[in-house]
């Protein structure tokens, strides 16, 4: 393999001719995906036919004294990744809702860092995370993000977690029912007053 920067050439000399040569192109960078490879043959006696461009490009040598050159495109590509974070507890009724909440950004390539996330609406019910400038590809393929909650505040339960990209992670109030049952003893039969 031959590891290549941004338009540096890459140049073989003097291959026999009836032998077939294949070129591709392996392990992008994060955030780069392959957009396309274009092929041109310079000779003396016409174009060979059976070299075909693509990210692996193909073809048998027909021809002596004959230059093929195969220029591969990639581009880069950056993401945002935001999710909601809704609390359901009547506005924090309870007085018990945490100040602030770690959410986990999930999916990224080796070697990249999560950024810090950007949180707006902090002050209401609804609170936005944003992790910004994510590599949309790594290794040429395209990355799906999640956001998980892996730590759930005492007295909530935590519903959609993990959320893909634009969803919503909902913390609830854990409610129950309380049963109270009142005894009344010492008082003649029939002597149980009526507002009870």
């Amino acid at each position: 393999p031959v590891n290549m920067k941004a338009g540096y050439n890459f140049r073989v000399n003097n291959l026999p001719t009836d032998s077939t040569y294949t070129i591709t192109e392996t392990t992008l960078p994060p955030g780069f995906h392959f957009n396309k490879a274009a092929l041109s043959i310079t000779d003396g006696t016409g174009k060979d036919s059976t070299f075909k461009a693509g990210k692996t490009s193909t073809g048998t040598i027909e021809s002596t004294n004959t230059e093929y050159t195969v220029t591969y495109t990639n581009v880069y590509e950056l993401v945002d990744v935001t999710v909601k974070k809704v609390w359901a507890d009547s506005s924090d009724l309870n007085g018990i809702r945490p100040d602030e909440l770690e959410l986990t950004l999930n999916g990224l390539p080796d070697d990249v860092d999560a950024p810090e996330p950007e949180i707006t609406g902090a002050d209401t019910n609804t609170w936005t995370y944003t992790w910004k400038d994510l590599p949309k590809y790594d290794n040429d393929t395209e990355i799906t993000y999640t956001v998980s909650e892996n730590s759930v505040p005492t007295g909530y339960e935590v519903s959609g977690s993990p959320a893909n990209s634009g969803g919503t992670i909902t913390n609830t109030l854990s409610t129950g029912n309380l049963k109270i049952t009142k005894e009344i003893t010492g008082l003649p039969d029939g002597a149980v007053p009526e507002d009870l």
